[in-house]
């Protein structure tokens, strides 16, 4: 419960399951600004047996990028106990929102908004705290350093 008021820089850090655990997102901090990419995938590969990639990309040069590895937190910046200023990427509809996140009782409080803070959505992501073991290796990326 304290950790409601006092954080430390590093609770943000590492791998955390989004909402619908079909994804696990590392969290790592960059000079003073925090970042996330995807690094596992429950469903790595489409219908027809492609990996998956961020197809609904604004950026039509960026639609064969692919998911693993995709950055989709960015230029964040701890203020108290929460990483904001920065932005997060929703690869299921191609867009960027403002982005503010908090660790709250050992889980990251996931808010995306347009405007204002009040009108955004919230998701509850969890710890993870290995890559699932997965038989098919390429479903996930590697990841040399979680913190």
């Amino acid at each position: 419960m304290i950790c409601s008021f006092i954080c430390n820089a590093s609770d943000h850090l590492g791998l955390w399951y989004t909402k619908d655990n079909n994804c696990v997102i590392n969290i790592k901090k960059q000079d003073s600004k925090y970042f996330g990419k995807i690094v596992w995938l429950k469903n790595p590969y489409d219908k027809d047996g492609n990996p998956r990639v961020d197809i609904n990309n604004k950026d039509k040069s960026q639609r064969d990028q692919s998911a693993l590895g995709l950055l989709i937190l960015k230029d964040l910046i701890l203020h108290g106990n929460a990483l904001k200023s920065g932005e997060i990427y929703d690869p299921r509809n191609g867009k960027s929102y403002n982005a503010i996140i908090k660790h709250v009782d050992g889980q990251l409080h996931v808010k995306g908004y347009m405007g204002f803070a009040f009108f955004g959505r919230t998701e509850i992501w969890n710890r993870c705290n290995s890559l699932p073991d997965i038989v098919n290796r390429s479903n996930k990326l590697e990841i040399c350093n979680n913190k």
